[in-house]
């Protein structure tokens, strides 16, 4: 609906949010429909998502950040995070931004939190104690890991995840970089867009 003043229509607002909306909501649903029928034509052959581990590093840059967020939301894998990665990643970005406020990351953390519930892990902190890394402080990320039963943990610093320490629990550690390539090198259906301002 519009009315017309002048030589001009005018659309209402609540109309212009309304119809975005539906328009999201068209575009998710065709999203996701494609993986099956890519499978129905023989095109793909039915796969598990990855549950992946984001350690704070690869929740630190905001470009990383939001693009992993978006492929998870497409259902390209399952999100993994702990109360100990929020802090880590939060901690760390408030000290080399000054500029940022405190609360802006905390309403960062419950959007994420609030969108994917599934993310969170609990529960892990007995299991770090028994786990040896390189650095002491990376155990909590490991044990978050193997409590979530994860595939894979997300991290830039690989070095601190040698495969002989993180073999034995079914894990592999892999770059931002390799694990996007690896969603890519999955998605039959193109579902993957490295867009603008994706990276770190």
């Amino acid at each position: 609906p519009c009315r017309k003043v002048g030589a001009h229509r005018r659309v209402r607002a609540a109309d212009i949010v309304a119809y975005r909306r539906e328009t999201e909501s068209r575009r998710r649903s065709a999203l996701e429909e494609l993986p099956a029928r890519d499978q129905e034509l023989g095109l793909q052959q039915p796969m598990a998502r990855r549950r992946a581990l984001l350690d704070a590093d690869a929740l630190y840059p905001a470009g990383l950040r939001n693009l992993l967020l978006r492929l998870a939301d497409r259902y390209l894998f399952t999100p993994l995070w702990s109360a100990d990665i929020h802090a880590e990643w939060t901690r760390s970005l408030l000290a080399d931004r000054l500029d940022l406020d405190a609360a802006v990351l905390t309403r960062t953390r419950s959007v994420m939190d609030g969108h994917f519930p599934q993310a969170i892990v609990t529960g892990y902190a007995a299991l770090a104690g028994d786990l040896g890394l390189p650095d002491p402080g990376d155990r909590h990320v490991l044990a978050a890991a193997i409590r979530g039963q994860a595939d894979v943990i997300v991290t830039r610093n690989l070095r601190d995840f040698p495969a002989d320490r993180v073999a034995p629990h079914t894990l592999v550690a892999e770059h931002p970089d390799a694990f996007l390539a690896g969603l890519a090198g999955r998605s039959r259906s193109g579902l993957v867009e490295i867009g603008p301002g994706s990276g770190a």
